[in-house]
């Protein structure tokens, strides 16, 4: 009986850290992606090329799940408008 206790025990925190854990992934993920744009906001100095390697780093990476319509339309508007003139 204790055994079985223990077991039950062990799997219901191993199943909790889990989900922290991705909890905790998807955080940090999210604050990335808030970087990520950020630096095409703050940076209007970057080089064209940099611009864009952000914005594909954005559109292509796991932040796409974290942003929205208007903000991918935004970032491709921006990427294909891009010129270093």
């Amino acid at each position: 009986m204790k055994n079985q206790l223990i077991v039950c025990l062990v799997i219901s925190v191993f199943f909790l850290s889990c989900s922290l854990a991705d909890d905790v992934k998807d955080t940090v993920d999210a604050v990335e992606c808030a970087n990520l744009i950020n630096r095409i906001n703050d940076n209007y100095g970057d080089s064209c090329a940099e611009t864009i390697a952000t914005i594909d780093q954005i559109l292509n990476g796991s932040c796409s799940e974290y942003i929205t319509t208007e903000q991918r339309e935004d970032l491709i508007f921006i990427k294909e408008n891009c010129t270093d003139e």
